[in-house]
């Protein structure tokens, strides 16, 4: 015998016959590993994606009485965006606005206090509360009185302000005790029909030409 007819016959025995080979994980061995594999995995559907935790609400954002502007007596850009810094954060919020070397706070015309280091001020809420010598009440606040109240008052029953550059008469006020703060003159009053005799006010910002607050004065309704 050849020794090629010998190798074919060791290589027909090694296959166990002459038939063709099969790989090593025949049908059987397919079958088994499948009886073991188990039920294939079903797809499970996409999950929504978890909604985005909403942040704290930041005092004199959301919480920040919305400004009107008084068609009739619309003020400069400079000193509307001076309301908007000062209604902020008499809202309660923590920032700043422009302001001088000092303010002078004042009731009805009246000068009642000044203030020299404006940026303690800004961090001590009570700087804002003033009270004319011997006064227990004014108009329908009692003393001390608070000159930001009327705009946190505002943000909390979600009510928007009127931002004017002049000064109407305020609704069963006593007569002022003196003019107006000298300078460019933003006035904050409620919607006109919230100017009752209950609700009515003006808070006056006095700013110098470069847009910086002054003075604050604050007249009140007197039911």
């Amino acid at each position: 015998m050849s020794k090629d007819n010998g190798a074919a016959q060791v290589g027909e025995a090694a296959s166990g016959g002459g038939g063709p080979r099969r790989g090593v994980l025949g049908s059987c061995a397919g079958d088994d590993l499948d009886r073991h594999r188990g039920p294939a995995a079903v797809a499970q559907p996409d999950r929504p994606p978890e909604p985005a935790r909403k942040a704290p609400e930041t005092p004199g954002t959301q919480g920040t009485p919305r400004l009107v502007q008084d068609p009739a007596a619309p003020v400069a850009a400079d000193l509307l965006r001076l309301a908007r810094a000062f209604v902020a954060y008499a809202a309660g919020g923590s920032g700043t606005f422009r302001h001088g070397e000092s303010l002078v706070l004042g009731l009805d015309g009246a000068a009642v206090r000044s203030v020299d280091d404006v940026p303690a001020a800004l961090r001590r809420r009570s700087t804002w509360r003033p009270c004319p010598d011997g006064q227990e009440l004014h108009g329908a606040a009692s003393c001390p009185v608070d000159l930001l109240g009327p705009v946190a008052a505002a943000a909390e029953n979600g009510v928007p302000l009127v931002v004017s550059g002049r000064h109407d008469g305020v609704v069963c006020a006593h007569p002022r005790r003196g003019p107006l703060p000298a300078g460019r003159l933003v006035v904050l009053r409620p919607p006109p029909d919230r100017r009752t005799c209950a609700s009515d006010f003006a808070l006056v910002l006095a700013a110098d030409g470069q847009g910086r607050l002054g003075a604050v004065d604050l007249t009140l309704s007197d039911p």
